[in-house]
């Protein structure tokens, strides 16, 4: 399928499997209010002389009233953690995963009517015919797409809402396996409150931007469609393609490739808050400031470390191992989402760096307009 992917298929086959887990969650809190009353009626009918003189007294005191304070909190955690995940996650989420499911089977059944139209020869009687149908099969695969991506909107907004209920959803495979070019990767914590995702890369600690979109399930969509400069782009669109990767992954969508980059997409628009210095450090402090805040940057860097006067974009969503400040940034552990490829990679596995174009270190970061519209909102 074209939009039902993973993780959508794994949170989908978990709760499609757990549909009962609301009643008893349900049945687990009216057990504990048992136990409670059952406790209060023990306390009432202990607080009596004959109990008081039988040596009990210590007991009512301490233990019982303990008891029922230990029922009276797991009976909160029990409400507010597990009751309202699970609610969420079965009435919610999986209305959502099954929306999503639904229509994306719909498009797939409209694009393959749409592939399958025969071309007329253009002066026979058929033709005119042929172009209604087409007309009308790409306006209803425009409309299904646009109403994949709201879902896939929708459950990603579900999805960290239950995160931050349960501080983490169940997940299908733990920790999750990712392909990412010739890497093994595993994401071993999702991050909460806005943390950064941690990911192990064949061995070693990473962070990365904790998005909208999981940055390799996006670079899997990238290298699947071919949206990168060596399948023909435009050897001056890495600028346009390096932010209109940022605003995918903040904003949860997949842009098809017929508009990525072009100015009907209008990722310049979002992503115009420019940083210009002749001190490099300046861009490192707020490369490190965005990416630990969630926000993916573009940057301006050499086409290779010794290319002085060619320039190159790319998109910084991560670091490798912890760092702590951004003094620390180098080519060499500044993980990013390079347009020439579409891979995930360190600066310098292209053997690039930071680059000054006479006018200083350059930068784009996302406008407050668009977080608070597309993205914090969302």
């Amino acid at each position: 399928m074209e939009f039902f992917i993973d993780p959508y298929k794994k949170y989908y086959d978990v709760l499609n499997e757990a549909s009962d887990i609301c009643s008893v969650s349900d049945s687990m809190i009216s057990t504990v209010e048992e136990s409670k009353q059952m406790i209060s009626n023990f306390i009432q009918s202990a607080n009596t002389s004959d109990w008081n003189e039988m040596g009990i007294k210590e007991m009512q005191e301490s233990l019982i009233p303990n008891i029922k304070n230990n029922i009276d909190i797991l009976k909160e955690n029990i409400n507010n953690a597990l009751s309202s995940a699970s609610k969420k996650a079965i009435n919610e989420l999986l209305t959502e995963l099954k929306n999503l499911k639904t229509e994306d089977e719909n498009y797939k059944n409209i694009l393959t009517s749409l592939n399958n139209l025969v071309v007329p020869v253009s002066t026979s009687s058929s033709y005119e015919s042929y172009l209604k149908n087409k007309a009308n099969l790409d306006g209803l695969l425009n409309e299904s797409q646009g109403k994949c991506i709201s879902y896939k909107t929708k459950c990603d907004s579900l999805i960290q809402d239950i995160k931050n209920l349960a501080n983490e959803i169940v997940k299908a495979q733990e920790p999750q396996q990712i392909s990412s070019g010739d890497s093994n990767v595993s994401i071993v914590d999702y991050g909460a409150n806005g943390d950064m995702l941690k990911v192990m890369i064949d061995g070693e600690e990473a962070y990365f931007v904790n998005t909208a979109i999981n940055v390799f399930d996006y670079e899997q969509y990238i290298l699947k469609n071919g949206i990168y400069q060596a399948t023909g782009f435009k050897s001056d669109s890495c600028n346009l393609l390096s932010q209109n990767y940022a605003v995918d992954l903040l904003r949860g969508s997949y842009t098809n490739k017929s508009v990525f980059a072009s100015s009907a997409v209008a990722p310049a628009v979002r992503m115009n808050n420019q940083v210009l210095s002749d001190n490099e450090d300046d861009i490192l402090e707020y490369v490190y400031s965005e990416v630990t805040q969630g926000r993916p940057v573009p940057i301006q860097v050499t086409q290779k470390r010794t290319n002085e006067g060619l320039r190159h974009f790319v998109t910084v969503v991560g670091f490798k191992g912890k760092v702590n400040s951004y003094r620390d940034l180098t080519p060499d552990n500044m993980y990013v989402m390079d347009c020439y490829d579409g891979h995930v990679q360190l600066l310098s596995e292209r053997n690039r760096r930071l680059y000054n174009q006479g006018k200083g270190y350059y930068a784009l970061g996302a406008t407050q307009e668009f977080l608070n519209k597309e993205v914090y909102n969302s």
